[in-house]
C-alpha cells in the first residue's frame, strides 16, 4: 500500500535535503550488504525503504538507483512484470538525471533481472552499456563488476571471441591496477573460453 501511495496524483514532494538523500543512500547500501549476507527479508525491506524515501523527492539520481535495486528484489521474488516496470523507471530516471555514475549502476543492476530470466541479449546490452559508461568515467570497479558478469553472459551465448577479448582486458586491469583477484578471474576465464 505504501508504494501505491507514492504513485497517486497530487503527491507532494519535499525539498532535497542532504540528510534525506543520505538516508536513501544508506538504505540502498544496507539492502546490498544484507543481500550479500543472504538476509532476504531484511535486504528486501531496506531496498523498498530506500525506494519509498527516494520517491518523496523530486526526481533525483538516487531514485534511479532505488528503482534498479527494487527491480533486483522484485525479480528475486519472481515478480517479473513488477521488476520490468522498475527497470523501465530506473532507466528513464537515470537518463533524465544525466548522472553518468548512476546510469552505469542502473544498467549493471538491471542486468541481474535479465540474467535471472535467461534473456541473454538484454543482459548483454545492459552490461555493455554499464561497461561503456564506466570506461568513459574511469570507474574501474564498475567496469570489473559488469565485465565479470558479462563474461558469464558471453559464455551462455557461446560468443567465445568476445569472451576472450573481454577476459584479456580484465586480466590486464587486474595485473596493472589490482586487485589481484581480477587478474585471477581473467586467467580463469581464459582457460574456460579456450577450452570451447
Amino acid at each position: 500500500m505504501r508504494q501505491l501511495r507514492h504513485w497517486l496524483p497530487g503527491k507532494s514532494h519535499i525539498r532535497r535535503e542532504p540528510v534525506f538523500v543520505e538516508s536513501v543512500r544508506a538504505f540502498e547500501r544496507l539492502a546490498v550488504i544484507q543481500y550479500q549476507r543472504n538476509e532476504k527479508i531484511a535486504s528486501t525491506a531496506a531496498a523498498f525503504r530506500a525506494l519509498n524515501l527516494a520517491e518523496l523527492y523530486d526526481p533525483c539520481p538516487e531514485l534511479a538507483r532505488a528503482f534498479s535495486t527494487a527491480a533486483v528484489f522484485a525479480s528475486t521474488l519472481m515478480m517479473r512484470r513488477t521488476a520490468e516496470d522498475y527497470i523501465q523507471r530506473a532507466s528513464q530516471t537515470a537518463a533524465d538525471s544525466g548522472d553518468q555514475p548512476y546510469r552505469a549502476y542502473v544498467a549493471f543492476a538491471n542486468s541481474v533481472h535479465w540474467i535471472g530470466t535467461g534473456d541473454w541479449q538484454r543482459a548483454r546490452v545492459s552490461l555493455e552499456t554499464s561497461i561503456q559508461v564506466a570506461t568513459e568515467l574511469g570507474d574501474r570497479r564498475r567496469f570489473v563488476e559488469a565485465g565479470g558478469m558479462l563474461l558469464n553472459v558471453l559464455t551462455w551465448q557461446g560468443d567465445w571471441d568476445a569472451c576472450l577479448s573481454l577476459r584479456r582486458e580484465l586480466t590486464r586491469v587486474g595485473r596493472d591496477e589490482g586487485p589481484a583477484t581480477v587478474e585471477i578471474w581473467g586467467l580463469a576465464w581464459s582457460s574456460w573460453c579456450q577450452s570451447h
